[in-house]
């Protein structure tokens, strides 16, 4: 009829994993003490199983690599970053290879990149590094353990709840709004961003952690997607603690109250992660809203 195909939900995604619970309560020092500790743990992972893909990322295509059919829906893609040139010698013998970085001579406190493609995605390298020579640089973008631990004790009155939270299994790529990668904004006024200013390549500390500024966000300063900003993402958390009182009875009913208790709370108190030197382990972007850390004083009483 002329007409192209109608539109078809064409893909299928599947799940595998399994999950695990467990709780222990018992009581202590003549049974004045009453306790619990509760544990879970799951594992999930997730994958394409059918996805309507162009021919470039079928089998044969020259982007067979990026084929999302077999793999989990969250994957991070971009450059192997190789290192930093850190010395003059270092950039020489690079640029004696002729290598070019988007058109660019490789430079001193710049990054540099593994060569692994050339134009419209052919392999073996071709001297130069483009957008041809982004690879899958992990499968695990988001968490594939979940899991959590709960402590709680009671001793005349008082009692003490805590729940601990975590992920592991996961790759976080540090990012902004912008994207993956960490850009320089206004040129040489503010260059980076304030977490970088001790800790950048400049003659006399060629052993930076962080590129060199340059007032240009290019992919050798730190923009864009690559495994220099890659970090593990695992993390664990107390999310919750609750300590309280309860008031005696002899007291709450000289004041016609059934129950009565005092208690703190807080939430989001600390973590343990490798993400933290950028932001919150659970926060989106180093430029996107913080989680908040809460605390809560309160009598909760009862007529």
């Amino acid at each position: 009829y002329g007409q192209s195909l109608a539109p078809e939900n064409y893909a299928a995604r599947s799940w595998k994993g399994g999950e695990l619970a467990v709780e222990w309560r018992d009581k202590a020092f003549d049974n004045k003490v009453s306790f619990s500790v509760n544990g879970n743990l799951g594992y999930a992972i997730d994958r394409w199983d059918i996805l309507d893909e162009s021919a470039a990322y079928r089998p044969g295509g020259n982007r067979n690599f990026e084929s999302k059919i077999g793999h989990p829906a969250q994957r991070i893609v971009g450059l192997k970053t190789l290192g930093m040139l850190r010395t003059q010698d270092q950039v020489d013998q690079l640029m004696a290879t002729g290598l070019k970085q988007y058109g660019r001579n490789p430079y001193l406190g710049g990054l540099y990149f593994e060569d692994v493609r050339g134009d419209g995605y052919t392999a073996g390298a071709d001297g130069k590094i483009d957008a041809n020579d982004m690879q899958v640089l992990s499968n695990n973008a988001s968490p594939r353990i979940n899991y959590g631990l709960g402590l709680n004790v009671s001793y005349k009155g008082f009692s003490i709840n805590s729940h601990f939270q975590g992920v592991g299994a996961f790759d976080r790529i540090i990012s902004n709004h912008d994207g993956p990668g960490m850009r320089q904004h206004g040129g040489t006024v503010r260059p980076y961003y304030p977490i970088w200013a001790d800790d950048v390549w400049t003659p006399e500390n060629i052993d930076a952690q962080y590129p060199r500024p340059i007032g240009q966000s290019w992919y050798e300063s730190g923009t864009g997607s690559q495994s220099f900003w890659i970090r593990n993402g695992a993390y664990l958390r107390l999310k919750n603690l609750n300590i309280a009182y309860n008031i005696p009875k002899k007291l709450t009913s000289n004041l016609k109250l059934s129950s009565a208790q005092i208690y703190v709370n807080g939430t989001n108190l600390f973590a343990i992660s490798k993400v933290k030197e950028f932001h919150d382990p659970e926060q989106l972007n180093y430029d996107s809203y913080p989680v908040m850390k809460t605390f809560t004083v309160g009598i909760d009483f009862k007529f």
